[in-house]
């Protein structure tokens, strides 16, 4: 593989298994080096913003839960993030200190991202706490947000997980490079522990985002990323003009060898620029109702970029109003993208009843 391209400003993601061991319930030793590493790098003038999680595995360990077999409730979770969260933060004051690097807390939800005076003010925060020199450490609210740690409905309005987050603030501050460090040193073409497994070290179209091995990408009981959710990070940053990185961080060496230029892992190509409005509708406006279109629309979508027309859509999910975001679906639930409605859901409702009595009015069978 070519030397990475020369980057400055960077998202960094450590997942909750490179924080906490899930075996003894206590912090990793080698989060000390991958701390030391990227304040090293501080130091040589990159800058960047750390996006961390485990304080719902920190959390658990403290009230003496199983991190590896105990499935919490949405509740439970917000329980633990309150108690973990203060102790993450605790630990990474007194390490960062060690490096001469202060550190601030930034706890996010999505209005944070999907209302814009809010986002501003955001910005604002970044670049004065940047330009002190002082490194953020971004977190979703989870004591208080429900839809990243519960189950998801369609109307989706959160990042997810921390993989999503990272992503969108990479996509926000114009990131040159998103950085996601998991337990899995790599992406493979199908279950790593399939004899014919194929380590991906590159990703250059998109499309090769279509693994073979989907019931294999997960998530853990404490963290809620996967190698999955990785992927649907690294796709949206590629669709934005910028590459990504999935490595180990577990592995001392992997963020070493990446700061140096020659990543290890699977490098993710830049294969689009995205405009900040289109940004803002596909990863942080979330979205209020969900349009089911036929395959003719789907293909004409996806192949063509055209426009949704009224005829393609065969089913509205949700109540929301003209000029909202919506998500587009195709039949077997697979989406196609997102976009700001023309119509509110009751007029998609009424033309819909409209097209099927026309239907059974001049003898034509519709399911």
């Amino acid at each position: 593989m070519e030397r990475l391209a020369s980057f400055d400003n960077f998202v960094l993601k450590w997942g909750s298994r490179v924080v906490v061991d899930h075996d003894s319930g206590k912090i990793r030793p080698q989060l000390n080096s991958l701390i030391h590493t990227a304040a090293k790098a501080w130091r040589s003038g990159k800058r960047f913003v750390l996006v961390s999680s485990g304080s719902v595995a920190l959390g658990a360990r403290d009230l003496g839960f199983d991190l590896n077999s105990r499935v919490l409730k949405t509740e439970e979770k917000q329980a633990c993030a309150a108690i973990g969260q203060s102790q993450l933060m605790s630990y990474y004051h007194e390490q960062f200190d060690r490096e001469n690097l202060k550190v601030a807390q930034v706890l996010l939800s999505s209005d944070d991202f999907r209302i814009r005076e809010r986002f501003l003010n955001l910005q604002k925060t970044f670049d004065q706490l940047l330009s002190w020199g002082v490194l953020p450490v971004v977190n979703e609210n989870d004591s208080v947000s429900t839809a990243e740690l519960g189950t998801l409905n369609f109307a989706k309005k959160s990042f997810g997980d921390n993989d999503q987050l990272a992503a969108l603030l990479a996509s926000k501050i114009n990131a040159d490079l998103l950085i996601l460090l998991g337990h899995t040193k790599a992406i493979y073409d199908r279950d790593p522990s399939h004899a014919e497994a194929i380590l991906m070290k590159e990703i250059k179209d998109i499309h090769q985002f279509e693994l073979k091995n989907e019931d294999s990408l997960g998530d853990s009981p404490m963290g809620r990323g996967g190698v999955k959710s990785k992927l649907l990070a690294a796709r949206a940053c590629a669709l934005c003009g910028i590459p990504s990185i999935i490595a180990s961080g577990q592995d001392e060496s992997d963020l070493k060898s990446i700061l140096n230029g020659k990543p290890p892992g699977t490098y993710v190509h830049a294969s689009g620029d995205v405009n900040m409005k289109k940004r803002w509708i596909g990863l942080s406006s979330g979205f209020e109702g969900v349009y089911v279109v036929n395959q003719g629309a789907a293909e004409a979508l996806v192949n063509r970029n055209a426009s949704l027309l009224p005829v393609g859509i065969v089913k509205v999910k949700g109540e929301f109003s003209q000029g909202v975001v919506v998500s587009l679906e195709d039949e077997a639930g697979n989406e196609l993208g997102r976009g700001r409605s023309r119509v509110s859901s009751k007029d998609a409702e009424e033309y819909l009843a409209k097209k099927k009595s026309n239907a059974v009015a001049s003898g034509k069978h519709e399911e």
